[in-house]
């Protein structure tokens, strides 16, 4: 009750300095989601709840723009080499926190940078979109303390020019020159060409102009070139691709481009602004690559396709030669809310507790473990599944999800990876990223990732399961396949396998859920045997149990059928109306569902028909 009371005042304090604040454990996670807390403020009643539901939570400062701060976090005591961070270039003249690690908070007026992990040796940064533990509270490491009460200072950029937001600055700048180029043409194109190139064009321009000055000078060249198509793309769709290769290039160069070359800003397969030196990615760069018959190949192949891991979801395994397989990739591509993530923890269940029992590790960059852990534990996992997951996610770079792949690999005997999700990796090709070989072209950066974590599939013999992101369907009862993957069709390419999920929308106004408790799930491409199969499943306990309807409606009509067919004559006379016919679908899978094949023993037509008809209704 002592915390209890102490956090709640702590926190009110804060709130009326003007610092939106969250609750956190004192292992320093949020006790919270808290997205909605860097925009807006928490109410009085708000804060008083969070400490009636967890007494023992600590106070977070969120920081960035609410709460006008930027905080410099220097290490105290590295446990690995023994050093210590060094705060003496900073100015001194302000707000200082000893943090529970023996490390110090540096308190500064918001400066619009980005929170950034060792901008310098030990020191971190935390802006918009992190948050600090207040001081007052206290961690597993010990007091957070004011040590230093002053005013607040202007955040030093000069000291971290590596990190200046570019695109808050004006043009004029002279610290961030950005140097002004003549544009390259735009001949326009046809149907089938425009919008490809015309997106290619977006890109280009936006690495030519200064960020400032993209919603006037370059949305203005833009729509002018849009003019040269035949015919033109509408107004809409034009300035959704321009707003998507904005948010790209702004993610990719958050320095801007002030030493790109004259011309071309990337690796462009096509149009005027081609540039000479485009590089192909090798999938491979190790092993001998001595031409031999394909047979002798095969025989030397390293990696072992029999060995199968079942997803014990019988529809699917019986079709993908068993299960999922070393050097598989395998993407789950659903809509935001659908259950991506979701399925992939079930199948991080079933895989281990299979069979052979592989151990899983996750990078989950989207969901904070402590929500991530306690999902799988209503799912019914316990300590004794094998899943692990890194301290801390410290890049997005597929360079750095291989290191930590074999570091678990070499640790834990690791077998399975899954990855959530495509949208937070940057590819390990560094002339992807920036500088003169940057695609502007959004669709080849997210194709070059996946090729990437192929390889690495391959080459760890492990298997890597990716939730994707789908574009929303359009109006119609058009089936979603592959080609709906967002943002590139390379994706689908390049993978293995590739799950579609879509939670069924309830048709009941007067429901409370949005969604009803069917899932649907389609393999819409399989690599190992070229078989489709679309199956219907339920919710049950957090987890995903098949709905064998389909099945037995086939089943009864394979069974009606042979009936008829041993009757001859008198089907002719079977009082079965066409359109019930018409509205059994055929099962998932082009086969008879074991249905026995030596015929229906001491079973009549009448019989058969009796049971189909009591199925359907």
């Amino acid at each position: 009750m002592e915390n209890k009371e102490k956090m709640i005042n702590l926190a009110l304090g804060y709130l009326k300095r003007g610092w939106s604040v969250i609750p956190c454990g004192k292992d320093k996670v949020p006790s919270i989601p808290w997205k909605e807390f860097q925009t807006r403020y928490a109410t009085e009643e708000e804060v008083r709840s969070w400490f009636e539901k967890y007494p023992e939570a600590q106070v977070g400062i969120v920081t960035g723009k609410i709460s006008g701060i930027t905080v410099v976090d220097v290490e105290g005591k590295d446990p690995e080499t023994g050093e210590m961070g060094d705060p003496s270039f900073l100015p001194q003249e302000t707000m200082i926190v000893s943090t529970g690690g023996k490390g110090l908070h540096y308190y500064y007026v918001f400066g619009n940078v980005r929170n950034k992990a060792r901008i310098k040796k030990l020191i971190d940064f935390r802006c918009e979109g992190g948050y600090v533990v207040a001081p007052g509270s206290t961690s597993n490491k010990g007091p957070y303390s004011v040590i230093q009460d002053a005013p607040l200072q202007p955040f030093p950029h000069n000291l971290f020019p590596e990190v200046v937001d570019t695109f808050s600055l004006p043009s004029k700048t002279p610290s961030f020159n950005f140097e002004k180029r003549e544009l390259k043409p735009y001949y326009g194109f046809g149907k089938g060409q425009r919008n490809e190139e015309m997106a290619k064009y977006i890109g280009y321009v936006l690495t030519q102009i200064h960020p400032a000055d993209w919603e006037t000078e370059a949305w203005g060249i833009i729509t002018s070139a849009n003019m040269l198509n035949t015919p033109p793309l509408a107004s809409r769709e034009l300035s959704t691709t321009f707003e998507s290769i904005k948010g790209t290039e702004r993610r990719n160069n958050p320095l801007g481009r002030s030493s790109a070359p004259r011309g071309a800003p990337g690796a462009m397969s096509s149009g005027p602004w081609k540039t000479a030196n485009d590089e192909t990615p090798i999938i491979l760069e190790e092993g001998e690559d001595e031409i031999k018959h394909i047979a002798d190949v095969a025989e030397e192949q390293e990696l072992d396709q029999d060995d199968f891991y079942p997803l014990q979801m019988p529809c699917f395994d019986d079709v993908i030669c068993g299960g999922v397989s070393p050097g598989d990739l395998v993407v789950v591509a659903g809509q935001t809310g659908h259950g991506k993530t979701t399925l992939v923890q079930d199948w991080t269940i079933s895989l281990i507790r299979g069979p052979k029992k592989p151990k899983s590790l996750w990078f989950s960059y989207e969901v904070l473990p402590t929500h991530l852990w306690k999902k799988f534990r209503e799912m019914g996992m316990s300590r004794e599944d094998c899943a692990f997951i890194p301290c801390k996610h410290s890049s997005g770079n597929v360079a750095w999800v291989e290191q930590k792949i074999k570091e678990g690999k070499e640790k834990f005997g690791i077998k399975v990876v899954m990855i959530d999700h495509l949208g937070f990796l940057l590819p390990k090709t560094s002339s992807i990223l920036g500088g003169s070989k940057l695609s502007s072209n959004y669709s080849t950066f997210l194709t070059q990732v996946v090729r990437d974590l192929k390889s690495i599939a391959i080459r760890e013999e492990i298997i890597i399961f990716l939730p994707v992101h789908m574009r929303k369907p359009e109006r119609g009862n058009k089936r979603s396949d592959s080609d709906d993957i967002k943002d590139s069709s390379g994706i689908g390419q390049e993978s293995d396998l590739v799950f579609l999920i879509e939670r069924e929308k309830n048709k009941d106004m007067t429901a409370k859920s949005y969604f009803t408790d069917t899932t649907k799930i389609t393999l819409a491409k399989n690599r190992k045997t070229g078989t489709t199969v679309v199956a219907n499943f339920n919710m049950v306990k957090g987890r995903f149990a098949y709905d064998d309807t389909d099945d037995k409606a086939n089943d009864a009509f394979d069974k009606l059928g042979k009936a008829l067919n041993e009757e001859g004559a008198k089907q002719e006379a079977l009082p079965i109306p066409p359109p019930v016919v018409a509205e059994i679908r055929m099962p998932y899978v082009e086969s008879d569902f074991g249905v026995d094949d030596e015929g229906l023993p001491e079973e009549t037509w009448e019989e058969a028909l009796s049971e189909f008809n009591e199925f359907i209704k």
